[in-house]
C-alpha cells in the first residue's frame, strides 16, 4: 500500500448548515477494497430548524486542509441520514457537488420535518479516485 492510500482525518475544515446548527462532524479518507481507490467519509450530527423550503444545504470547506494529497470526490453518495426518528438511504435525500475543495451537500426533507427543530445525523461515503 502506498502512503497515498493511507487513512487520514481532515482537520482545519469548516462546515456550515443553512437553517440549522452542527453539533459535531468528522471527515476523512479511508482506503477501499479496490486497489488505489479511496473513500471519503463524513459523519455529521446537528439540528435542522424550521424553514419554508424542502432543502437544507451543508457546505464543507476543505481549502485550509493540508493533507498533501489530491482529493477528487466522484460517483454516487452512499450511507444513511436520520431525522424525524426515521432513517433514509442517502441516495434518496442527498445530492452533492465538489469543486475547488468545497463539498456542497443538499438535503431534501419532507414537509413534516420543517415544522419544528429536528435532530439529524448522517454517516455518508463518497468515492475518492484521485491518487497522485
Amino acid at each position: 500500500m502506498t502512503d497515498q492510500n493511507l487513512a487520514f482525518y481532515f482537520q482545519k475544515f469548516t462546515i456550515t448548515l443553512t437553517h440549522g446548527s452542527v453539533q459535531y462532524t468528522t471527515a476523512g479518507i479511508l482506503p477501499s477494497n479496490s486497489v488505489l481507490n479511496r473513500v471519503a467519509f463524513l459523519t455529521v450530527s446537528g439540528t435542522l430548524f424550521p424553514q419554508d423550503t424542502d432543502t437544507y444545504t451543508l457546505v464543507f470547506d476543505f481549502t485550509e486542509v493540508q493533507s498533501g494529497r489530491n482529493i477528487s470526490l466522484e460517483g454516487p453518495i452512499d450511507g444513511m441520514v436520520t431525522f424525524c426518528k426515521k432513517t433514509f438511504d442517502a441516495t434518496e435525500v442527498l445530492r452533492y457537488t465538489y469543486e475547488n475543495r468545497i463539498l456542497t451537500i443538499h438535503l431534501q426533507v419532507p414537509r413534516m420535518v420543517r415544522r419544528k427543530p429536528q435532530h439529524f445525523f448522517m454517516n455518508i461515503q463518497i468515492n475518492d479516485r484521485q491518487l497522485v
